[in-house]
This record gives structure tokens, C-alpha cells and sequence, in this order.
């Protein structure tokens, strides 16, 4: 949840638990549904919220 609230693409944490919980949010094709799920932030990293935002991250 709190991923989704730092990068922006989601307005508020429950906001964030809501669409965890429907199944809207997939990171790198994977479905998240656990809403304490700790994500490895890797380089290339996709985040996709609902059908068409997609966000890939660029580690340095």
C-alpha cells in the first residue's frame, strides 16, 4: 500500500487496500492480493493498477 501511495498511483492508503483486496493491483504479472505483501524492489520492476496505468521502476 504504501508503494502504491509513494509512487502516486493511488490517492490515499485505503484507497491502495481497497484495490489490493479487488485484485486490481499486479506487480511484474503477479496478482497481489495480501495487503502486507512486502514487495524486493528490483530494477525493471512493472506495477500495473486496474487495466491501463502501468509504472515501471528504474533502480540506479
Amino acid at each position: 500500500m504504501d508503494l502504491l501511495v509513494t509512487l502516486d498511483l493511488q490517492s490515499s492508503k485505503s484507497e491502495a487496500r481497497r484495490m489490493i483486496q479487488n485484485g486490481g493491483i499486479k506487480i511484474n504479472g503477479e496478482k497481489i492480493v495480501d495487503i502486507h505483501a512486502v514487495i524486493t524492489i528490483t530494477n525493471d520492476l512493472i506495477i500495473q493498477v486496474g487495466k491501463r496505468i502501468y509504472r515501471q521502476l528504474k533502480c540506479n
